[in-house]
């Protein structure tokens, strides 16, 4: 990005990289000290100072730190919102789309289950305008796409079976989209999706979950020593899930191999 608040963002919000995705090599230690010192930085420089882009840096960081229970959530939302309001007064479109994403990412976060500052409904939203300003076929139209069906699938408004069914669809759309072009993008995607359809509980439980491990460790062994954390987690939640439903003896090596997933991950 050439435009002066894409980049902005894309160096403030730097503390963080390792954490999109949990990958292997997070550490929570020296991530939320970089985190606090760049968030240092830019109140030395003053919000009246800060570009639209640093502004959502800091939102997310702020948002990091709210997670790990070092600031308020409210300090981080007022953050988000404010830097919100900055951005749609930009008029590039690809780079308002971008930033938009960024801000669908900060209230749709991994975690899902307690993250303080986490808005699904409002993040749908958000994608759903960012996708009117991309073309298609574009890698950001397909990033929103995916955050979209996210933030869709674990929101609670409204009628749930309508969001996982959305999601659903949004889902299957993007992994047959990109199965050709992209294809470990469109394995991780397909873990979502099958996730999705176990949620839904339609059809043969047995075999969506089947799918769904499948899926995760084609994700795996295509990302290697980078496959996203959160693939890990899908096989050792997936297996034992499956072993449970299985006859012996495969159930009980499916079990054992649910242990060998739990122990690979860092923090067992």
């Amino acid at each position: 990005f050439k435009d002066r608040s894409a980049a902005d963002f894309m160096t403030f919000a730097r503390p963080l990289a390792s954490v999109r995705g949990y990958r292997s090599e997070h550490d929570i230690g020296g991530v939320t000290e970089a985190v606090q010192a760049t968030v240092a930085e830019l109140d030395a420089v003053g919000d009246d100072a800060l570009s639209p882009g640093a502004r959502l840096a800091k939102a997310q960081l702020l948002a990091y730190l709210a997670e790990h229970g070092l600031i308020t959530a409210a300090a981080a939302i007022g953050a988000a919102e404010r830097a919100e309001q900055e951005i749609e007064k930009i008029e590039v479109l690809h780079v308002r789309a971008f930033l938009f994403s960024e801000l669908v990412h900060l209230w749709s976060p991994e975690n899902h289950w307690t993250h303080p500052v986490r808005d699904f409904r409002r993040a749908a939203l958000l994608a759903e305008r960012a996708l009117d300003w991309v073309p298609s076929p574009h890698k950001l139209r397909h990033d929103l796409v995916a955050y979209l069906a996210r933030a869709t699938r674990y929101r609670t408004d409204g009628d749930v079976r309508q969001h996982l069914l959305r999601a659903e669809q949004l889902y299957a759309s993007l992994v047959s989209e990109l199965t050709g072009s992209d294809p470990r993008h469109a394995e991780q995607l397909a873990v979502n999706l099958e996730d999705v359809r176990s949620a839904l509980q339609h059809g043969d439980e047995k075999g969506h979950l089947r799918q769904s491990i499948a899926a995760a460790e084609r994700a795996v062994e295509a990302g290697g020593e980078q496959a996203t954390m959160m693939n890990r987690i899908a096989l050792a939640r997936g297996r034992p899930l499956l072993a449970c439903r299985l006859p012996d003896p495969e159930g009980s090596r499916m079990l054992a191999s649910a242990e060998d997933a739990w122990s690979a991950l860092p923090w067992a």
